[in-house]
């Protein structure tokens, strides 16, 4: 347990506290003060009503996904190259 003033020290100073059961299951968070964009909020959930622009922002979502993955595989390769003997 934690005491209204220790919550609202942690709070304060932005140190995030969970409470657990004796099992380990998750029942609260409390958590400082939430810094958010409400502009840019409000301009996502204009945006997810348009299903063309939803699938345009899809669309460079799963591009810039695949450009990432495929820059990664070039990386680990070239750093970590396997030698594979193949016999004939």
């Amino acid at each position: 347990g934690a005491s209204p003033a220790l919550m609202g020290y942690c709070a304060e100073h932005n140190v995030p506290i969970t409470f657990m059961t004796k099992n380990g299951r998750f029942l609260a968070r409390v958590i400082g003060e939430s810094k958010g964009n409400v502009v840019l909020r409000k301009t996502q959930y204009r945006l997810s009503d348009c299903e063309s622009q939803s699938a345009a922002l899809a669309r460079n979502f799963i591009l810039g996904k695949v450009y990432n993955q495929k820059w990664m595989l070039e990386r680990i390769t070239r750093d970590y190259p396997m030698r594979i003997d193949v016999e004939r």
